[in-house]
């Protein structure tokens, strides 16, 4: 009787474990996404689908499930870490694009005093003095500081005056400088002890950027040798490789940094100190944590994403 007991517990066991089995390895996660866009067709829902596959896997998300068939999806999937960062991660585009950075101020200067010195005559006390506007005057009435030491960023702009400046100079169309031969885009960088630095990049005469995120092939987060420090490594495919060693050889024999920008925002802008790199594989450094290194990687190994609306995330079984 003892035994006959013990058996059927055991059978009871087993069938529980089972039907808990079946509970528990099901999806953990829903997130209900829409397509910020006026149309999107076929081609655009498959590819929205692969990045969004691409980066969830890079969260360590698996058991992914993309349902929907036009802007509104559904995805449902299993991660092990934490959902802040996906949803960190889906807040941003993923744009990632390279420029060289114009270092040399003078004709950015000129351009600048030509460019304002007719409004700033209005803000002037005494017209009389207005042929006699400075390079610092320029830079006040933007809301700017120039940069006092380093030949790579143009100036540094003050949280407050951060809206004046994007109205007046970074959310502008690239202008091209006759003096140089080259059109300049301005645009702000990280935010560094309250301030945001501004770099001018040079752009192509089509307005692109001369590499961007569709060559990369892999991305990671890596911690450095300073602890809690992470930088993010990438590899470039064969073509982008040859792309980057041009772009790194030209900025060497010019000694220009190369600006990494991801959705318009400068990350870093290193120096290449020792010749064109080759074989397609870099870094970005800017003295990341391990959660924001960890999104950037998602982002940049997934690709640019469209421009999507989460409308709700939570927890299913």
């Amino acid at each position: 009787m003892k035994k006959i007991y013990i058996i059927n517990l055991a059978v009871v066991l087993i069938v529980l474990l089972t039907a808990c089995e079946g509970i528990f390895s099901g999806y953990q996660h829903q997130m209900q996404l829409e397509i910020v866009a006026d149309h999107v067709d076929q081609n655009q829902l498959e590819k929205t689908k692969e990045v969004i596959q691409k980066r969830l896997r890079k969260l360590g998300g698996n058991n992914i499930e993309i349902l929907g068939k036009n802007k509104k999806l559904t995805v449902n999937y299993e991660i092990g870490g934490d959902s802040i960062l996906v949803w960190q991660s889906f807040q941003m585009v993923g744009k990632l694009e390279f420029f060289k950075v114009h270092s040399s101020k003078n004709e950015l200067f000129t351009h600048l005093e030509t460019t304002f010195k007719p409004r700033m005559k209005d803000t002037l006390v005494d017209s009389n003095n207005a042929t006699k506007i400075t390079t610092i005057e320029v830079f006040d009435y933007i809301g700017m500081t120039p940069a006092p030491t380093e030949d790579y960023i143009f100036g540094y702009v003050a949280a407050e005056n951060k809206l004046r400046v994007a109205s007046l100079l970074v959310d502008k169309e690239p202008v091209f400088i006759p003096s140089i031969g080259k059109k300049i885009k301005f645009l702000f960088g990280k935010k560094t002890n309250g301030t945001f630095p501004v770099y001018a990049l040079v752009v192509a005469s089509e307005n692109k950027a001369p590499l961007d995120g569709s060559y990369v092939v892999n991305a990671a987060a890596r911690e450095t040798h300073f602890q809690g420090n992470y930088v993010v490594s990438f590899q470039l495919n064969d073509e982008g490789a040859l792309i980057w060693e041009q772009l790194t050889e030209d900025a060497y024999q010019t000694r220009s940094n190369i600006a990494i920008v991801i959705d318009g925002l400068v990350y870093s802008a290193p120096f290449v100190t020792s010749g064109p790199i080759s074989g397609g594989r870099s870094e970005i450094s800017g003295s990341f944590t391990q959660s924001e290194a960890t999104i950037l990687a998602s982002v940049i190994h997934s690709g640019a994403l469209p421009k999507v609306k989460i409308s709700e995330m939570k927890s299913i079984q």
